[in-house]
């Protein structure tokens, strides 16, 4: 259900971009949840001020796409506070960075592999994909929520070129294998 959301939501999601089972994989590994609904509210006889736990803060830089999975957030904007629920997102705004940097030919496939080994230039363009929101994102009850940075996204790309080429490598090594296999098969059953 995640996986089909996403596709639907943005290019970067589909299959030409990263691999089902890589998309998976990144889903398992990158969920949060945050849990206050057992935090205790009132103490002795004076009631405890909400708690929050931020998600996003206003003007500070955000480096994350994040998707409300289950539960509740609380959007502050100016003087305004909203209730967010269910397949609700944040930060399209780093997906649509990522894209441009990918379709934008600012990484090729041969300097793509090279992402792995951090160079300065690469790091300071991967470290230039963020955000401002203008607007406070917090938890003050229970959430649970996809939590996808630059760079675990770009972790998944090379993952998806990687199993491509492997799966590429073993399809043309059958190919090769097969024929030549294939006479020694008979052979051997004639013998039996």
């Amino acid at each position: 259900m995640i996986i089909h959301f996403l596709q639907q939501h943005h290019v970067l999601f589909r299959d030409e971009y990263v691999d089902r089972q890589v998309l998976a994989h990144l889903l398992r590994s990158n969920i949060r949840q945050i849990d206050m609904s057992h935090s205790p509210r009132i103490i002795g006889y004076s009631a405890k001020q909400r708690e929050t736990v931020p998600i996003y803060c206003m003007n500070a830089p955000a480096f994350r796409f994040v998707v409300i999975l289950e539960g509740r957030a609380t959007v502050k904007l100016r003087n305004m506070e909203f209730e967010t629920g269910p397949w609700t997102s944040f930060g399209e705004e780093i997906l649509d960075q990522i894209d441009e940097l990918i379709n934008g030919n600012l990484i090729t496939d041969e300097s793509d592999c090279s992402l792995l080994v951090h160079s300065d230039s690469k790091s300071e363009l991967i470290n230039s994909i963020q955000f401002n929101p203008d607007f406070d994102l917090f938890v003050t009850d229970f959430c649970r929520f996809l939590h996808l940075t630059v760079s675990t996204y770009l972790n998944a790309i090379k993952a998806t070129k990687i199993a491509r080429v492997a799966r590429n490598e073993q399809d043309s090594i059958r190919s090769i294998l097969k024929p030549s296999l294939c006479p020694a098969t008979q052979s051997l059953s004639k013998h039996l």
